[in-house]
């Protein structure tokens, strides 16, 4: 889904083993969960296209049935509906291109409908990241990482395993 590239400077003058060991250091020190939390919170708050007025009228009369996200307006983007999608973003770091890859994971819960059907077919979650995919197709992506961000947390990085950079 989306990366983020750390901006650490003098990492390709480390040697393999070095940089291993940075790596593991930036996994043990929790900033993983740290990025996930922010990157959340920036895309519940981002503008996205407007919704049509027959489906913020749908929206109103499903949150009436259905728990809803803090953050739910009926006119807001439906990244926000129950939040599940957003809340499943979870950032990994993979060691040896000091990347961090943030992306939906699991399996979205069904909403309760308006009306019973008729058939007896169940119906089957989608997966957090197929949702993601459709989301962005549609031009409304589902994580939005800012410049801020990176910043932030390539000087947090820098700052708390510094101690490795040094020779």
């Amino acid at each position: 889904m989306a990366k983020i590239k750390l901006k650490l400077k003098n990492v390709s003058k480390l040697s393999r083993k070095e940089r291993t060991r940075l790596g593991q250091a930036i996994k043990r020190s929790g900033v993983m969960e740290s990025i996930a939390e922010d990157v959340i919170k920036v895309s519940k708050k981002a503008k996205r296209k407007g919704l049509t007025k027959k489906w913020s009228e749908y929206r109103d009369k499903l949150a009436a049935k259905n728990s809803t996200d803090p953050e739910y307006g009926s006119g807001k983007s439906n990244l926000t509906f129950t939040g599940g999608l957003l809340n499943s973003i979870k950032a990994k770091f993979v060691v040896g291109k000091f990347l961090i890859r943030l992306e939906p994971t699991g399996t979205h819960s069904l909403y309760k409908r308006l009306t019973k059907r008729k058939t007896k077919t169940k119906r089957k979650r989608s997966k957090n990241q197929d949702i993601a995919l459709g989301q962005e197709k549609m031009g409304r992506p589902v994580i939005i990482i800012t410049d801020k961000t990176i910043k932030k947390y390539s000087k947090w990085i820098r700052q708390r395993v510094g101690k490795l950079f040094t020779r």
